[in-house]
């Protein structure tokens, strides 16, 4: 997938216990991988995409508590986070 966009969505973050059990902890991550460097896209633009797929995710009857990953062509660590949309909460 290498310098092409993708998005994840509803990857539920699971716990998985000694004997192989798993169950969801209730917190989702969504990534979406975007084909600009990260010098291309301001701090307001990244708020914006993550705040345009929570706000869609949570439209959907979504959890609030979902989480956004960014991931860029050419990034920093910074852009690895889990974010939230200041707007919902």
């Amino acid at each position: 997938m290498d310098g092409v966009p993708w998005l994840v969505i509803g990857t539920p973050v699971m716990i998985t216990t000694l004997d192989g059990t798993r169950t969801p902890l209730g917190i989702e991550v969504y990534s979406a991988h975007l084909s600009q460097a990260r010098r291309e896209v301001s701090p307001l633009g990244i708020d914006q995409i993550v705040c345009t797929a929570l706000g869609v995710h949570v439209q959907g009857g979504g959890a609030r508590t979902a989480k956004v990953r960014l991931g860029f062509t050419i990034g920093t660590t910074e852009a690895d986070a889990s974010r939230t949309c200041p707007l919902i909460e």
